[in-house]
């Protein structure tokens, strides 16, 4: 190698050696520090306040007359299982008992959510039976009542037998309109086994409210030897189709009451009522009565005392008219229209 090639040559490579040294040398800038860590600290819940006591809740409810929040706690008793359904039925004889008749039908009214607890009250009625305390038959006078809204034909039905003569009074009642075939002739027979005229005419109210399957029924009783059930079913089938629109009379009340079967006889002291029952009252001094809302406007006329009303009615098929005394009270009965 020649030296001036000697020469460039060490000089090229010093000058690499000196220039890799300062890079490796050189100080490089330090990385910046990690923040330290933020510790989130968790509150934990503690524990949840204690539910309050259902029956708590009736009692506060009860004492502040809010009948409306003690019914609401009473169906959270029975919504949440038969475990809780012995106090849920203490609870609503508390409800039912306290002393304010004003109050009974609001107190009834805010009851609607029980009311449609079918399961619980078909539980509570036999417990309410046997209880026998006036705030059981306030129930039972309810309950039934509210398992016959509920469709429960067939379980009132079934009650029947062996209820006493205050049961059977307020089952018949739940019963009417949910009545099938298949239970006329049972019906039937019970109308022969009553043993007093309201019970009698409360069975064949029930028999007439089947509609026109009970017709063939109700046309046998007319022909029982026994005066008070033929006169009962005879107008009864009148409710099944009558012979003309009005308000069919199923009691006379007031002066002249009339004895039920007895060939239109009154009562011992009384007068005898020119209107029967059985009678179809078509219309009222001026007034046709060819709708509910006429017969209520009607009733007013009765209630004022002197004077005498002109009636029309229509008595076995025969268009009528009779006066009766104003004062002398409205009869009992019900709307009909006549069949077509």
């Amino acid at each position: 190698m020649q030296r001036s090639h000697l020469i460039a040559y060490l000089l090229i490579a010093g000058a690499i050696g000196w220039l890799g040294g300062f890079l490796v040398g050189r100080r490089q800038p330090a990385a910046p520090a990690p923040a330290p860590a933020v510790v989130h600290k968790e509150t934990l819940p503690g524990p949840p306040p204690p539910a309050p006591n259902p029956r708590d809740r009736v009692d506060q409810a009860i004492a502040a007359e809010d009948w409306k929040e003690a019914a609401d706690a009473i169906d959270a008793m029975v919504v949440s299982g038969e475990p809780a359904w012995a106090p849920a039925l203490d609870a609503l004889y508390e409800i039912l008992a306290v002393d304010d008749p004003v109050e009974f039908g609001v107190r009834e009214e805010a009851l609607d959510a029980v009311a449609k607890r079918a399961a619980f009250h078909k539980w509570a009625i036999p417990r309410a039976r046997k209880d026998g305390s006036f705030a059981a038959e306030l129930y039972l006078e309810l309950a039934w009542g509210w398992l016959g809204e509920a469709g429960e034909g067939k379980y009132i039905f079934e009650s029947l037998a062996g209820a006493g003569e205050e049961d059977l009074q307020r089952l018949l009642h739940a019963l009417e309109g949910r009545v099938t075939p298949e239970m006329l002739p049972e019906l039937a027979k019970g109308v022969g086994a009553a043993k007093n005229a309201q019970v009698q005419v409360l069975y064949l109210r029930v028999i007439a409210s089947a509609g026109a399957a009970a017709e063939p029924v109700l046309k046998d009783l007319a022909t029982s030897s026994a005066p008070l059930v033929a006169e009962g079913a005879a107008i009864a089938l009148q409710m099944v189709k009558p012979p003309a629109t009005g308000f069919l009379v199923l009691n006379v009340q007031g002066r002249g009451d009339r004895m039920p079967g007895n060939g239109g006889g009154q009562r011992p002291g009384m007068l005898a009522s020119p209107v029967h029952r059985g009678d179809i009252i078509t219309r009222v001094g001026d007034l046709e009565i060819d709708s509910e809302k006429a017969w209520r406007d009607a009733v007013a006329k009765f209630v004022p005392r002197g004077g005498m009303i002109e009636i029309g009615i229509v008595r076995k098929g025969e268009a009528m008219k009779v006066t009766v005394p104003a004062g002398a009270g409205a009869p009992k009965g019900k709307f009909v229209t006549a069949a077509r």
